[in-house]
């Protein structure tokens, strides 16, 4: 069954960070850390905190499986959980993930020419 409430978070916000906690005060260290980093990189989201709506949680974790929460959803697409998105932000995919899905195009070799 799909969940309405997941719906509409996704719908009405460009980023969605389903977590335990909040963004000011997370209750796992997972959801914490990919929280605190979201921020360093001035990345823009909504926090969710799943510990408000069990039933919401059950479903992202079935939804999500095997990925662990916290979960990131772009422009209603699953990024990835916790493991994914620490593994994207070693390794800098996580900027060219943001770019493409906020529909920023990186610069061109054209707009770099005047350099």
């Amino acid at each position: 069954m799909f969940h309405a409430r997941f719906r509409e978070l996704i719908k009405s916000h460009k980023a969605v960070l389903f977590m335990k906690g909040t963004s000011s005060f997370p209750i796992c260290g997972l959801s914490g850390r990919i929280c605190f980093l979201l921020k360093k990189n001035k990345f823009d989201f909504k926090a969710e905190n799943l510990l408000q709506d069990p039933e919401l949680h059950a479903f992202l974790r079935k939804k999500n499986s095997p990925a662990s929460v916290p979960y990131l959803y772009v422009n209603e697409k699953f990024i990835g959980g916790y493991d994914e998105l620490m593994s994207m932000l070693n390794t800098g995919n996580f900027r060219d993930i943001t770019y493409r899905n906020f529909c920023f195009g990186l610069p061109s070799i054209a707009e770099y020419s005047h350099w």
